[in-house]
């Protein structure tokens, strides 16, 4: 696959740079002169030899060969695909390396693989994640989950369950409403502003919130005014559903809060139900056209 989407080849070769090759050409025009001068001494250099035809050949040659492997370095870092090593499957296809939309579930699986878990942990982990519905909730009681794995003690589901409401994002795997603000509420820092009644808010008295019956709050929760309007602020903060925000969103299409239509010589103004009233949106369409247009 590395050598159809790279379209690159392995070798070793000489390539000789400016400075050598000058080097080259400088011993090749005064090699005769210095062969002919120490050509009569009792020890001639038999690297000085004389030899034209060869020197002239040897620099052919290496002219060649530098022209040769600059053309196969340049073959080497074509990316085209269109050498004549690599045929039209070889091609490789971009379209397939698209990443794909990321689910809820495909964000948790690829955590659980950074956790180290055992392998049976990690499959009960993974079934857990598979009974999570969009929102991130586990509708199913956990006796069904341990129905898929045979063997499966109850206390080792309940582990598991909790290996995942460790995952990002918090307050996943959640089996009720109070569950998910609790989770969230855990992992803030000890000391934020109404953390602790928070806390005893959502897991005793969530409904009693839902039903705006802030004096039974008071009476139940055995707080101030003021505490109370912080714990319930900073529960109003959190996400009731943490596994809606992972995961692909269909376009929504744009409501115009003014359609303009031409009727025969005149304009026509039709309101929808936008953000601007009907008065408003007749002044703002009038300033787009010419004075004098007719309506």
């Amino acid at each position: 696959m590395s050598n159809a989407v790279m379209g690159l080849r392995l070798k070793q070769q000489l390539t000789l740079t400016p400075e050598t090759a000058a080097v080259r050409k400088a011993v090749a025009v005064i090699g005769p002169g210095v062969c002919a001068r120490t050509a009569p001494g009792d020890c001639p250099n038999p690297f000085l030899e004389e030899a034209a035809e060869g020197t002239e050949n040897g620099e052919t040659r290496s002219e060649g060969e530098d022209s040769a492997s600059e053309d196969t370095s340049r073959s080497d870092l074509d990316f085209s695909g269109n050498g004549s090593s690599s045929s039209a499957d070889d091609t490789p296809d971009w379209t397939e390396w698209t990443a794909s939309p990321a689910t809820l579930h495909d964000s948790l699986h690829e955590q659980l693989l950074l956790l180290g878990l055992s392998e049976r942990d990690y499959a009960l982990a993974n079934l857990v994640v598979d009974a999570l519905d969009e929102d991130g909730f586990l509708r199913q009681p956990l006796e069904e989950i341990q129905a898929f794995a045979p063997g499966a003690e109850p206390g080792e589901i309940e582990t598991a369950l909790r290996i995942v409401q460790t995952l990002e994002p918090s307050g996943i795997a959640a089996r009720d409403l109070g569950e998910c603000l609790a989770l969230q509420l855990h992992v803030l820092d000890h000391g934020t502003p109404g953390r602790e009644l928070a806390l005893d808010l959502v897991q005793n008295a969530l409904s009693l919130m839902a039903a705006r019956d802030n004096t039974r709050l008071l009476e139940t929760l055995g707080c101030s005014e003021d505490e109370l309007r912080v714990a319930m602020e900073l529960i109003r903060s959190l996400d009731p559903r943490p596994g809606s925000k992972i995961g692909t969103f269909e376009p929504r299409a744009i409501v115009p809060d003014v359609v303009v239509r031409k009727e025969k010589k005149a304009l026509g103004r039709q309101h929808q139900c936008g953000n601007l009233s009907a008065d408003k949106s007749k002044s703002a369409v009038r300033g787009l056209f010419p004075p004098g247009t007719r309506w």
